[in-house]
């Protein structure tokens, strides 16, 4: 069976200023890849804005890390109404150039408590982000295809639709 896998491209960005060690010219050493510090693990929150006109949904992702690869469960609310789906994804680059986040977004048919016939998938093709030092502060992402299938009950109704795709926004912020 092949598998398509769906992958979000977020850039981490800081908050804090630059540092450096001084010295000023350049250095030609080649860019070794390596794992980004913990700091890119625990508790994130923001939204996921929603077109037309449609509210946003609020988000809660949980990421544990394990060497280069984040995990965990994702929050999705939606006007009172919660889904949990699984957020995994691989972060790449090194220290000195920053760091590219690729996500998926997944929960199948029997996986949400309540919505038991809904399934939810999100992300976007992998294509090259802008990389961003350390500390991670901030994940905005590229566009996402978010696809929600008989989840009458957590989209928004009226009319509730058996299958909506809609285009959305991630912003999420390091707790």
């Amino acid at each position: 069976m092949f598998c398509a896998r769906l992958v979000l491209v977020a850039t981490l960005s800081v908050v804090a200023g630059c540092g450096g060690t001084g010295g000023g010219g350049g250095n030609d050493a080649p860019i070794t890849p390596t794992s980004p510090s913990s700091g890119t693990a625990g508790g994130w929150t923001g939204t996921l804005t929603r077109p037309n006109g449609n509210p946003p949904m609020t988000v809660s992702w949980q990421a544990e890390q394990s060497g280069t690869f984040l995990t965990g469960p994702m929050t999705l609310t939606n006007g009172g109404n919660s889904a949990v789906v699984t957020g995994a994804g691989e972060v790449l680059g090194d220290a000195r150039a920053g760091y590219t986040l690729f996500i998926s977004l997944r929960a199948t048919a029997g996986q949400i408590p309540g919505l038991p016939n809904c399934s939810i998938i999100g992300g976007a093709l992998a294509r090259p982000g802008i990389p961003f030092p350390e500390p991670f502060r901030t994940i905005n992402a590229a566009p996402v295809t978010m696809g929600y299938t008989n989840c009458q009950g957590f989209m928004d109704p009226p009319p509730q639709r058996t299958d909506v795709s809609e285009s959305s926004q991630l912003t999420l912020t390091k707790q």
